[in-house]
């Protein structure tokens, strides 16, 4: 069911989730994400579940420059020239919020990966959720927390 346009699902949020997520210099299993050539993923290609149908998705995320420094990475910069093709240099990956349309295999669209320094908040609205799919990309050594708030499906 497709809902007419400028009708917005709620952001009256129920559910919480927070994560603690490695770079891949310290988690060296992560899967590579192989239909665009983006990277190690940390959370793969994925429509969120068990939520009320047309409901925002907020997603706050800090990012620590590595686990012995704790310092949030607020004024960090990225190399536009090391991003090339949506990668950074083996030493400085940022972390990226990849999006595409929807669909299993559908490599006909291309894919966009957002870097996005510590301290971003990024919101998922209204039929994305329904009509496209995201991913976590893995940064390289800053670790990342998030927290994830959704408005859970009643009943």
């Amino acid at each position: 069911m497709v809902k007419p346009r400028g009708l917005v699902g709620s952001a009256d949020y129920t559910l919480t989730l927070i994560n603690r997520m490695e770079p891949t210099s310290i988690k060296r299993d992560l899967k590579n994400e192989n239909l665009f050539g983006l990277g190690k993923t940390s959370v793969s290609w994925h429509k969120d579940s068990g939520l009320q149908d047309f409901s925002s998705i907020a997603v706050y995320h800090t990012i620590l420059q590595d686990e012995g420094n704790n310092r949030y990475d607020r004024d960090y910069e990225y190399d536009n020239k090391s991003l090339k093709n949506g990668k950074g240099s083996q030493n400085n990956t940022p972390w990226r919020v990849a999006l595409r349309v929807g669909g299993e295999n559908n490599a006909k669209t291309p894919a966009l990966a957002v870097p996005l320094p510590g301290g971003s908040l990024y919101y998922l609205l209204d039929d994305f959720n329904h009509t496209r799919e995201h991913a976590v990309l893995s940064g390289s050594n800053q670790l990342r927390y998030s927290s994830t708030h959704r408005v859970a499906r009643e009943g």
